[in-house]
Formats: structure tokens, sequence, C-alpha cells
């Protein structure tokens, strides 16, 4: 199991704030990209070609399933089968930068980003072991 935080803010070239707008909101704002809004919106947006439609059900549960847990938000805990759907899903629906960001902090070592941190802002340790 991978540990993920989903509250990360995805950043641009310059260190700035991604922003998008939430489709999932009705009515749609724009709020800043975090990995679990990229994550959820992913799993929960159909692909531009129409794929999804040709999915089995219980794919399609898994997909809102794991699109759920990703819009909770916080830490979570996740197979890599299930981080590599994320990727593949984030790929299909977003630009190449948000795509490239979301897919940098999928692929990041939660312990050494962990030491990283801030002492404030630093997760509760035993959710790192």
């Amino acid at each position: 199991m991978a540990k993920r935080n989903l509250d990360e803010v995805l950043k641009d070239y310059r260190g700035n704030t991604m922003r998008m707008v939430n489709p999932l909101t009705t009515p749609p704002k724009e709020e800043d990209m975090t990995l679990g809004l990229v994550c959820g919106v992913a799993c929960w947006t159909m692909p531009a070609d129409g794929s999804d439609n040709s999915l089995p059900m219980k794919e399609k549960s898994d997909l809102y399933k794991l699109g759920d847990r990703c819009l909770a938000g916080g830490v979570q805990d996740f197979d890599v089968t299930e981080l590599a759907k994320l990727k593949e899903r984030i790929a299909k629906i977003f630009m190449t930068a948000a795509m490239g960001r979301a897919h940098e902090i999928l692929d990041r070592d939660w312990k050494a980003t962990v030491l990283e941190m801030p002492i404030a802002e630093k997760p509760a340790m035993e959710a790192v072991s």
C-alpha cells in the first residue's frame, strides 16, 4: 500500500497554485487543483472518446468508489493497481501540465515527502509507518 496526501495542491512551473473549474459542483466553480480533486474528477468524468460506455458495471462501480475516496481528501492508502488506474484516468481527462504534476505526486515516495514537510504540516506519524 502507498499513502498519498490528496489535499496536496498542484503547482505550475513557477510554483503557483494551479486552478480549475470543478465540474462536480452545482454550479461549477473555480477551485485550487488538489490531488484529490484531480483524481476524483478523473474517475467520475467520461473521457472524450466515450470509452467508459463499454466498461463493465463492476469497473464503473470501482471507479465511482475510487473517485469518492479521492474526493474525501486527506491521507489515503492506495495499492499499486489503484495508483495505475488513477494515472491512466488522469491522462485521459486532464491537460498535460496537470497530468504531469499529478503523476509526479502519485509517483513520489511518501516517507521522503513527509520528512521534507515543515513540522506544522506533518500528518500523524502513525499514518506513515
